[in-house]
C-alpha cells in the first residue's frame, strides 16, 4: 500500500489514508478510520485537509518511536446517491406522507 509520490523526491513512498470530513456547527471536524485517536478540525474544508495530513504524520512518529505497529490503509469511502423527494419537507413544514405504503 506504498506509492511513490511525485515532486518529493526520488525514492519517497507515501502511504495513502482514508478520512470522514464532517461540517460542524462552526467548522469542520475529521478523522482517519484506520488510525483510532488521530483527529483533526479546522475553519474549513482545506484546512481541515491540511490539519489532517499533519496528525496522520505525528500519529504515525508517535506509533513509530512507541514501538507500536503502524496500521496499513485499509479503509475507502464511497458517496452514495438516494432519492430524496419523500424525504424533503412538502409546504408547511411536514415530510410528505409515504405513498408506497411501505415505512
Amino acid at each position: 500500500m506504498y506509492r511513490e509520490q511525485a515532486g518529493l523526491g526520488a525514492g519517497v513512498k507515501t502511504m495513502r489514508y482514508t478520512i470522514v470530513i464532517e461540517k460542524a456547527t462552526r467548522n469542520f471536524a475529521a478523522y482517519a478510520p484506520d488510525l483510532p485517536g488521530c483527529v483533526a478540525t479546522g475553519a474549513t474544508r482545506d484546512e481541515t485537509i491540511r490539519e489532517m495530513r499533519e496528525a496522520i504524520l505525528l500519529h504515525l512518529q508517535s506509533l513509530r518511536e512507541h514501538g507500536e505497529p503502524v496500521p496499513q490503509p485499509r479503509s475507502t469511502a464511497a458517496v452514495v446517491e438516494v432519492a430524496a423527494s419523500n424525504l424533503l419537507p412538502a409546504a408547511g413544514g411536514q415530510p410528505r406522507p409515504n405513498r408506497s405504503g411501505n415505512r
